[in-house]
């Protein structure tokens, strides 16, 4: 057993997490899997949000950043834009020096990416977000559009006050942990449907009101039965205008929640996998929140992407989709063999990157997203002083401890109050 660095408890450190670090080349981890957790949320800030100026153009813009934060700010015209070049920033790597000390004056100068968002329309006050069209106050979107005061909504329309809605939902209120349903309000744990009011766990059902544990049913009405002119008038009778009713509404629902049919856990589809609400899921131990996922440890919420790709061989990672051998990283989608990356996207064979997308063989870089290869500080170099450089890096890493280690939370961007470890812990 293991003695964590930061909280000092005791923690087993398993065979097949053993097979794991040595495919990786990684050590074994100085901190307990909640400390693990914690490090790594102390640097995702999903919906604090400031008002501030570009550094770059000047405008007024949305950001995760406040206004005191040490480095600039670039929005995410400027931030994509090839009016800045992140290899000025280079720096040589001092052995005389800690590899974080030196990391951090490199984080201080690298403009950053004021929100985590891509490719979308109209959608300023969105975070990690991709390919949205008119939304607002909305958090983990992808593909959506017409979608406020939401988080992780995947491939849906029109959907406000929501939560979960993993793919295709339509004409959404008040939903949670929905797929594949329209025009629906105030239900949870819904898919394949349309036309609910106040439902709980139903599945293939249409035209349904406050009602729980159905299967194929129409015009079901307080789980009971009626004909489409009797469910017609029904609801015709209720006076949807009027917060007094739904708020009597929504008091009923909550009584007929305590009293549906629960799993013991939410796990489907799920093989020799322990964790809750995993989906598709093969031989995954202790995740959470996630579908689609193979051989996968101490992670939440990995997610199919677009392209019908899951998670495979990756521990302890957090809000990440579309990868394979994933260690210690914090967002990322569409990487492989990758270390303690934060933030960092479409990426492949690198380690101890931040908010750099669309690179390889890269070393401890910030804010590259232009292609680049073998780069070590944000500085390029030939293949094979890239190796060199790099095997001789990890080796000082060792030394000082620090190799096989996340980004320490003291040296996070944000704020703790900010961030999601804020809300966990």
């Amino acid at each position: 057993m293991s003695k964590c660095r930061q909280c000092t408890k005791g923690f087993d450190v398993m065979q097949e997490d053993m097979v794991f670090y040595k495919k990786m080349e990684v050590p074994e981890p100085t901190l307990c899997l909640a400390c693990r957790f914690q490090r790594r949320t102390a640097y995702r800030n999903e919906r604090v949000f400031y008002k501030r100026a570009c550094t770059l153009c000047q405008k007024s813009i949305v950001t995760i950043y406040s206004s005191d934060k040490p480095f600039p700010v670039y929005c995410v015209s400027c931030f994509w834009s090839d009016r800045w070049d992140p290899l000025k920033y280079g720096q040589n790597f001092d052995f005389s020096r800690p590899f974080f000390e030196q990391w951090r004056i490199l984080r201080d100068q690298v403009p950053r990416l004021a929100l985590i968002s891509k490719n979308s329309e109209n959608s300023e006050y969105t975070n990690h977000a991709v390919g949205n069209r008119n939304c607002y106050m909305s958090m983990i979107l992808f593909g959506s559009e017409e979608v406020y005061f939401s988080r992780k909504v995947f491939f849906s329309k029109s959907v406000c006050d929501s939560a979960y809605i993993i793919s295709h939902g339509e004409r959404l209120y008040e939903c949670f942990w929905c797929s594949d349903i329209f025009d629906s309000r105030y239900s949870a744990f819904c898919r394949n449907s349309s036309n609910l009011q106040f439902c709980y766990d139903c599945r293939g059902c249409s035209d349904c009101f406050m009602s729980s544990n159905l299967r194929n049913k129409k015009y079901v009405f307080q789980n009971q039965q009626f004909s489409e002119e009797e469910y017609g008038a029904k609801i015709k009778s209720i006076d949807w205008g009027s917060h007094k009713t739904i708020e009597k509404c929504k008091a009923k629902y909550v009584e007929l929640i305590h009293q549906a049919l629960k799993p013991t856990l939410r796990n489907e589809n799920s093989e020799n996998s322990t964790g809750d609400f995993l989906f598709h899921t093969k031989d995954c131990f202790e995740c959470y929140y996630s579908h689609y996922g193979d051989n996968c440890r101490y992670c939440v919420e990995f997610d199919l992407s677009a392209n019908n790709q899951g998670a495979k061989h990756c521990m302890d990672c957090f809000g990440f989709g579309a990868s394979e051998w994933l260690y210690e990283v914090n967002g990322q989608a569409n990487g492989y063999n990758n270390r303690f990356c934060n933030l960092s996207y479409d990426v492949a064979d690198s380690q101890y990157l931040d908010i750099c997308y669309n690179l390889k063989n890269c070393f401890a870089c910030i804010g590259l997203h232009s292609q680049e290869r073998f780069c070590i500080f944000n500085k390029r170099y030939s293949k094979e002083d890239y190796e060199v450089l790099t095997a001789k890096v990890i080796a000082h890493m060792r030394k000082t401890g620090e190799y096989g280690e996340f980004f320490p939370v003291s040296m996070s961007p944000l704020g703790y109050n900010e961030t999601l470890a804020q809300e966990f812990f």
